[in-house]
């Protein structure tokens, strides 16, 4: 019996052992690997947290308060999730300085205008960073840095209020938390005036509360009956917004219209409109019907005659009726007392202007959305200042419905100029190349590329391959694409393409095998640190990269290829965090080591701000900030 317990409990001992061996494996229990992973994470972030503490310290010697309260804003929102108390106490301190240097200086000083865009655009980004953080803090911010309104220099142009800007800026930001909250924010801003950032916000509301977003559509047309909009660019671009929207009938819910409808943007005083979808957000008809009627009686106000020096005046009025002319039949309803003389008054504005915006006004509706044939059909009547346009543009319709050969018959058939046939010609042929490369076409993209005329092009196209193929999860094949694009370009840029290709190149290493991208950029650095330092030498002469001798973000080629490179840095430093560290400190200048130490440490603490979040504009430059 003795043999027969101990032979039974040894089976029971091997049940109970494989139960506890299967337990240790089931999803809910984290592995050792697991477990050592977070652990090593953790101590990345502590240690990111110690250097973010030193970053602060060296930011105080820098001597452009620019350069110091970014550093220390940026500071503050990276280490807001980890301690609150000490980011909220970096930013005051960041606050108060920018509201001391905007106080300190003189508006009818001459160099004011050149002063005041870096300082509102500083502004700006510290805005967006604490209003992430806590709404309430983000308008002490404002109050705080309030700026005066521009001096009036144009009798006829009325600057945008920076105040209502920021306000309604703030606004857009705090809907996709608190709709309510930003409807009073966004009926406050607008009591005292219009601004561009007001279509954000109504765009943001439609998006998390469709009711508000109707809401603050109707407090806007009743601000605008009160206004001259052909005064306000700003208000000239919500009144054409607003207009696209579809009218709700009685009944119908703010959500019933689902149907495209358009943004609004301007630049420069022009107004675009682009197409987009707008579903859900619609003015109930008898808000529209006042809409319509306060735009109507605003273009039939105007008159060439009446003060042709008013070049505001005549560019709203314009913008305005180009929107009424491409919706008449809307005009016909809502305003059909009105058409008849709106059509005059077209015909009347049309008079004055030259040839190429008359004629682009009559054939608008086609122009935007017509299809091929029709926009061929009008090409063929059009003046001979026009034509060469239109085909162009016919073209490349064709070429955006995939007809790459009727594209290239218009162009060999219409556009005369060999110089812009040549071009029009090579660039459908570029496009063709990058088809095949997105399409992950390796052997055919390989003979296309052989075939494009600089090794930059060539360069650039086999790194976007590699990662076509990395995405697709050839990995191996990538890293020998970009092996050898490596191979050929070296580690030292000849020109500007060629270092934009070199930080394409780390960065997709960062993705397959991170120590190979610490590689390329190692060398980037010191390169970058001799550029800098002529770059100092050739200022006010060539170069306007300095100012009291520091690197000033964005203001020439040199300082935004430094702010690259940290860019690509960080991408790196959750890899290797001590090496990326390393890698900062080689920065020669205080102000661009301050740069790499803070973008170091958001590569740890916040790495999905990294260049894989930046999507690369054209030449394959990123548009980013210190």
């Amino acid at each position: 019996m003795t043999k027969k317990r101990l032979i039974l409990s040894l089976v029971l001992s091997g049940v109970v052992s494989s139960f506890a061996a299967g337990q240790a494996q089931t999803p809910d229990t984290p592995l050792a690997s697991d477990t050592e992973e977070q652990q090593k994470r953790n101590e990345r972030e502590e240690r990111a947290i110690a250097l973010l503490e030193e970053v602060v310290l060296e930011a105080q010697s820098l001597r452009l308060p620019e350069n110091r309260l970014r550093a220390q804003a940026q500071a503050a929102d990276l280490l807001w999730s980890h301690n609150e108390a000490r980011a909220r106490a970096i930013f005051v301190e960041a606050m108060n300085g920018l509201g001391a240097l905007i106080n300190g200086h003189d508006t009818s000083a001459p160099d004011y205008y050149n002063w005041v865009g870096p300082v509102t655009q500083l502004r700006m980004e510290m805005l967006d960073m604490v209003a992430r953080r806590d709404p309430q803090l983000a308008l002490d911010f404002l109050r705080a840095t309030r700026q005066p309104r521009p001096p009036q220099t144009d009798p006829y142009y009325r600057q945008p209020d920076p105040e209502a800007q920021m306000e309604m800026r703030l606004a857009a930001q705090v809907a996709a938390r608190d709709p309510q909250r930003a409807l009073r924010m966004a009926e406050e801003s607008l009591a005292k005036g219009f601004s561009y950032e007001l279509s954000d916000t109504l765009y943001q509301l439609q998006a998390q509360d469709k009711e508000a977003a109707a809401k603050l559509a109707a407090s806007i047309v009743k601000k605008l009956q009160g206004e001259n909009l052909l005064a306000s660019h700003e208000a000239t671009n919500i009144a054409a917004q607003l207009l696209r929207m579809e009218p709700r009938t009685e009944g119908e819910t703010s959500g019933a219209n689902p149907k495209q409808s358009y943004s609004v943007g301007s630049a420069n005083g022009i107004v675009t409109v682009r197409s987009g979808p707008m579903t859900g957000l619609a003015l109930d008809e008898s808000t529209y019907r006042q809409l319509m009627e306060t735009v109507v009686a605003s273009v039939l106000s105007y008159s060439p005659a009446t003060d042709p020096r008013n070049h505001v005046a005549r560019s709203n009025a314009q913008n305005l009726l180009s929107t009424l002319q491409g919706m008449m039949p809307k005009v016909e309803k809502y305003a059909p007392g009105r058409a008849t003389a709106l059509r005059r008054r077209a015909a009347d504005i049309g008079k004055t202007l030259d040839p190429f915006s008359r004629w682009h006004s009559e054939n608008r509706e086609v122009l935007e959305r017509g299809k091929l044939e029709d926009l061929l059909q009008i090409a063929a009547s059009a003046p001979p200042e026009v034509r060469p346009e239109v085909y162009q543009q016919a073209a490349w319709r064709a070429l955006g419905q995939n007809e790459p050969e009727r594209a290239r018959q218009i162009i060999n058939e219409f556009i005369t100029n060999p110089v812009q046939r040549k071009q029009m010609l090579d660039q459908i042929e570029n496009q063709a190349r990058w088809r095949a490369i997105n399409e992950g076409k390796i052997d055919e993209a390989r003979q296309l590329i052989a075939q494009m005329r600089t090794s930059e092009e060539r360069l650039q196209a086999l790194v976007q391959l590699a990662m076509v193929i990395r995405g697709r999860g050839d990995a191996r094949a990538a890293l020998q694409l970009l092996d050898e694009a490596r191979a050929q370009l070296g580690d030292r840029a000849q020109n500007q393409q060629q270092m934009q290709i070199l930080f394409q190149i780390a960065q997709a290493y960062s993705q397959i095998e991170p120590a190979r991208g610490f590689d390329v950029i190692e060398p980037v650095i010191d390169q970058l640190n001799e550029l800098v330092a002529a770059a100092a030498v050739l200022n006010g002469f060539i170069l306007n990269d300095f100012r009291e001798g520091e690197l000033v973000p964005q203001s020439g080629m040199i300082s935004s290829t430094v702010q690259q490179c940290t860019y690509h840095l960080a991408g790196l430093a959750a890899s290797d965090f001590d090496r990326a560290k390393a890698d900062a400190d080689r920065f020669q200048s205080p102000e661009a080591r301050v740069m790499a130490r803070l973008k170091v440490v958001g590569g740890v603490l916040n790495p999905q701000l990294g260049p894989g979040s930046l999507r690369p504009g054209r030449g394959g430059r990123i548009r980013s900030r210190f």
